[in-house]
């Protein structure tokens, strides 16, 4: 339900999700454009030791919460809207 001026709680929600999953998109596309024709301007040999070496320190705390955190609250808020009627949701 909404109030005059005020957004409810799921909009927030929603808007926080979005911004998570617009960051992880960010980090993605610098990967696939910049990064990757980077290693593939080296040899192969020195391609592999940097991939492994950007692999080893990609798995971190903070970038597995904004990689997987961002999509579960997306769904969470897909199933929310779903489950309450909320408009344009698919009930």
């Amino acid at each position: 339900m909404r109030f005059h001026g005020c957004m409810a709680t799921l909009d927030i929600v929603t808007l926080i999700a979005a911004g998570a999953n617009l960051l992880v998109a960010g980090v993605f596309f610098a990967f696939s454009s910049f990064v990757m024709q980077a290693l593939d301007s080296l040899g192969v040999r020195e391609s592999v030791a940097a991939m492994r070496a950007i692999n080893s320190r990609a798995v971190t705390p903070a970038f597995m919460v904004a990689l997987f955190g961002s999509a579960a609250v997306a769904v969470g808020c897909a199933v929310v809207a779903v489950v309450n009627g909320s408009p344009g949701s698919l009930s």
